[in-house]
C-alpha cells in the first residue's frame, strides 16, 4: 500500500492500532480482506516480538507466565476473526545436541499450540513445527539466544 494513503473498510469502520487511523472507504471487498491481513500482520508482528522476550528457560518448554499473558493477545485476535489460523515454529541455538534441539524445538512450539487451544481457538486453527537449529537467526554466533525463538505465522 502507498505510504501517506489512509485505508478504511468498506462499512467505514475505523481501524485502529496500526500506527494511524484508516479513514478513506475502500471500494473493494478484496482491499478490505488486504487490509484486515496487513494490520493482523502487525499485531502478530508484535505479540511474536512480546513472546521471545518473554523466553522460555533453558531447556525447558514450561511456558512462562508473562509468556501466557502475550499468548492471550493472540487468542483475543483469533477469536475476533475466525478466518485466521496460526503457526508455532520453534527454533533454538545450535548449543548442544541437535536430536535434543529439535525436540526441545517442537516441544516449545507445541507448547503454545495447546495453550492457545486451552483458551478455545479451535486445534484446526493451530499448527506446530519444530526446527531445531537448522534456521539459525545469527551464523555468525550459531549458540546465541537469539537462535532461541518462537515464529508465529498467520496462515
Amino acid at each position: 500500500m502507498p505510504s501517506g494513503d489512509t485505508y478504511g473498510s468498506i462499512s467505514g469502520k475505523i481501524l485502529e492500532g496500526f500506527g494511524e487511523k484508516f479513514s478513506k472507504l475502500v471500494t473493494s471487498p478484496t482491499k478490505e480482506i488486504t487490509i484486515k491481513k496487513v494490520h493482523s500482520v502487525k499485531m502478530v508482528n508484535d505479540i511474536e516480538r512480546e513472546f521471545n522476550a518473554a523466553n522460555f528457560s533453558r531447556g525447558s518448554s514450561q511456558l512462562s507466565d508473562q509468556a501466557k499473558v502475550v499468548l492471550n493477545k493472540l487468542v483475543v485476535l483469533l477469536s475476533k476473526d475466525e478466518a485466521l489460523s496460526v503457526k508455532f515454529i520453534g527454533h533454538t541455538s545450535a548449543d548442544g545436541d541437535a536430536n535434543y534441539n529439535q525436540q526441545l524445538s517442537q516441544d516449545r512450539a507445541k507448547a503454545a499450540a495447546n495453550y492457545i487451544e486451552s483458551k478455545g481457538i479451535n486445534y484446526i486453527r493451530i499448527g506446530h513445527e519444530g526446527k531445531g537449529s537448522s534456521e539459525l537467526k545469527n551464523k555468525i554466533d550459531p549458540t546465541s539466544e537469539e537462535n532461541c525463538r518462537i515464529e508465529i505465522v498467520l496462515l
